[in-house]
């Protein structure tokens, strides 16, 4: 055991060893080598570093005066560039100012040629229009004198005409005038005093033929159609009537005898409230119509307002205390409302105006009857049936 113990002793010195002289003879070596080699490796690098700085410098010389050369050669080109713009700039407007004024100036001469032909011939033409008007003028005013002298001969005529009281002379009158003057159209008025003629005479179809014939030779005559809507009244065509009396207000809105005739046609169609708003209108205007509260009365009447009905009949009666027709209607409105005693002091009025009134007696009558008073009654009954007015 020992000898085993000696022996790997012994090898592990010797292995030291030799490692230890290994190592000795690799660091000759190696310091031989740099000895050898690194001064040779030291003066290659230098070599190539300074031939590397050489090129370098070469490198920048030659930029720097490819640089230079590049900013010469751009200064020249921005310098060119600015002369073009400034050529462009200046002498081209230039340029577009003397061919715009030249375009101008040979519009102008176009223009002031055509203008001159334009005068000449218009100057022809102005002439002859001239001429031609005057020609037109002169016979214009021939007609118009020819026109004003037959107007005057026809209104002569017609004045002489109209002042006839007879209604046949008057009539014979306006024929030969309507016949002499047909072709004109102012003989529009000569018809609508033949259509009132007629009238008059209740002879409503004819006088509706020559209130229409007016209208054709004028339809802005606004008489013949009032005149003819109170015709159509008179024979109960109310529709007819009321738009006759339309037109009429729309010729002439401010005419206060138009609404009153179409209240009383509104009246007569039992149209009560429109023949109230149209005689309120009337009233509104002119405070002083008599008939016009009689009339209104009578709508209020109609319908059932009587209170209001004997307002308006004692504002006609202070206005006409004469008139007996607005004693004869309150009376009728204070009898339906029982004022008996106040109705008999109407009807007793109306006697007093006129006596020879036989209605009035009758009324008074009915309401004595009413009230117990039958001895006056019978009397007023015998009176009136004296001047003819049926007693039941």
């Amino acid at each position: 055991m020992a000898r085993i113990n000696l022996l790997a002793a012994l090898i592990f010195i010797f292995f030291v060893v030799t490692i230890v002289n290994a190592t000795e003879v690799s660091n000759e070596i190696c310091d031989n080598y740099s000895k050898s080699q690194v001064d040779s490796l030291i003066s290659a690098e230098v070599e190539r570093q300074v031939d590397d700085q050489l090129i370098t410098l070469k490198i920048k010389e030659v930029a720097s005066e490819t640089l230079e050369k590049y900013v010469t050669i751009e200064n020249n080109l921005l310098a060119l560039l600015a002369l073009v713009i400034s050529i462009v700039v200046v002498f081209v407007p230039l340029y577009i100012n003397r061919r715009h004024e030249k375009l101008i100036d040979e519009k102008l001469k176009e223009n002031q040629e055509a203008v001159n032909t334009h005068i000449k011939i218009s100057k022809h033409d102005i002439k002859e229009q001239v001429e031609e008007g005057l020609q037109k003028l002169d016979k214009s005013y021939e007609k118009f004198k020819e026109d004003l002298i037959a107007q005057q001969e026809y209104t002569i005529l017609l004045i002489r005409a109209l002042n006839n009281d007879n209604e046949d002379i008057k009539l014979n009158f306006l024929n030969e005038i309507i016949k002499r003057y047909e072709k004109n159209w102012f003989v529009a008025s000569a018809y609508n005093c033949r259509g009132n003629v007629f009238f008059h005479k209740i002879d409503y179809e004819r006088a509706i033929l020559d209130y229409t014939k007016a209208i054709e030779k004028d339809s802005s005559f606004a008489d013949a159609y009032y005149n003819r809507g109170n015709a159509y009244t008179s024979i109960d065509k109310y529709m007819m009537a009321l738009s006759d009396y339309a037109k009429a207000m729309e010729i002439n809105p401010d005419a206060i005898d138009y609404y009153i005739s179409r209240g009383n046609a509104y009246l007569k169609k039992g149209d009560n409230n429109l023949a109230i708003e149209d005689y309120t209108k009337v009233l509104q205007t002119t405070s002083d119509n008599s008939d016009v509260y009689l009339a209104r009365g009578l709508a209020f009447s109609q319908n059932g307002n009587y209170h209001e009905a004997v307002v308006d009949y004692t504002k006609a009666i202070e206005i006409n205390p004469n008139e007996i027709k607005y004693y004869i209607a309150r009376g009728n409105a204070l009898s339906i409302i029982k004022e008996y005693d106040y109705a008999i002091d109407d009807y007793t009025k109306a006697t007093e105006l006129d006596s020879e009134y036989g209605e009035a007696y009758r009324l008074r009558g009915i309401v004595y009857n009413i009230v117990g008073k039958t001895n006056k009654a019978k009397a007023d009954f015998k009176k009136a049936a004296n001047l003819g007015f049926h007693v039941e």
